[in-house]
């Protein structure tokens, strides 16, 4: 009787085996997808330090480029009509610093797969 009832307990515990394993898989999946979610919205926020005084548009543009590493496109001809620039700001996230230099003109920005 022993043995029986041995057998019938070992067979519950490895039917349960599978079970454990896809919720373990399940779980695994739920924290990278959380984790890696985290990360790309923390690298997507960069923060910028600028100040200048009187600088063009394209200017400002690069040294936000040596900042950021983002590459910007845009029309020179379009970009030279802008008056020159005075910014000073500290630890602002990039979006705002580009709003801030767009500010009042007849231009735009858009983000597209960080770049």
């Amino acid at each position: 009787m022993y043995k029986i009832y041995f057998t019938r307990t070992c067979d519950m515990v490895y039917r349960k085996v599978p079970q454990l394993f896809l919720v373990m898989k399940l779980t695994l999946i739920l924290l990278l997808v959380g984790i890696l979610q985290v990360n790309a919205s923390s690298s997507f926020a960069q923060r910028v330090n600028l100040n200048v005084k009187d600088a063009s548009l394209k200017k400002v543009l690069e040294l936000l480029t040596v900042q950021t590493h983002l590459e910007f496109i845009y029309d020179s001809e379009l970009i030279a009509g802008v008056d020159n620039l005075n910014l000073s700001v500290r630890n602002e996230p990039i979006e705002k610093v580009l709003e801030k230099c767009f500010k009042g003109e007849s231009l735009d920005f858009f983000i597209k797969n960080n770049t």
